[in-house]
């Protein structure tokens, strides 16, 4: 009796499907295949053609110790950058003042009015959406690239951020800490109260 109850389920139970009938099915479903790949690629072709197209730049600084503005030589080793004032100095690179100063130095709005407008403050906004800069493993080696719809724009935006970081760089050598963060972040002077 047992027998005859493994015998019928082994007779009932379905066998596995193969290759064979996967590929049967498709053959037999063509038009939902081909329709489907169809509407795949006219998507992916419409959405290529109407998307700008968008080109990057970059340029390469080296943030190296500061420089002592009596010997101008590097600053002791004691005084190196660290991880976190390598950040801060990415962060001064962004800051508004740079921006503004690359953008009223290069005369960007009067150059790109169709990409950045022709408002000094909200194409500052723009290029800070438009860049990053991005630190090349542990070193001190960052890449700042800009990425817009204009190639032009792309490089005068990455070449004249590094530029103006560089002066603002030089001159903060010069300049005590107070004078420092009035110029370089004067839309927050009336948070800070420096002592």
């Amino acid at each position: 009796m047992a027998a005859e109850n493994s015998i019928l389920i082994q007779q009932e139970s379905p066998e596995e499907p193969t290759f064979q009938d996967y590929f049967t099915k498709v053959i037999k479903r063509k038009n939902i295949v081909i329709t489907f790949f169809t509407i795949t690629a006219l998507t992916t072709a419409i959405y290529n053609i109407k998307s700008p197209d968008i080109y990057a730049s970059s340029s390469q600084i080296i943030i190296q110790n500061p420089i002592n503005p009596l010997t101008n030589t590097p600053q002791p080793q004691r005084y190196a950058y660290d991880m976190y004032s390598l950040a801060s100095q990415v962060e001064i690179m962004k800051s508004a003042s740079v921006i503004k100063a690359v953008v009223e130095k290069l005369e960007l709005t009067s150059k790109y009015p169709q990409v950045l407008g022709t408002d000094t403050k909200a194409a500052g906004g723009k290029i800070k959406d438009m860049i990053s800069i991005k630190q090349v493993g542990d070193s001190r080696v960052f890449y700042v690239t800009a990425a817009s719809s204009d190639p032009r724009l792309c490089a005068d935006v990455a070449n004249g951020l590094i530029d103006e970081y560089i002066e603002k760089n030089v001159m903060a050598s010069f300049l005590t800490s107070k004078d420092l963060v009035k110029k370089w972040f004067p839309e927050t002077e009336e948070k800070v109260k420096i002592e």
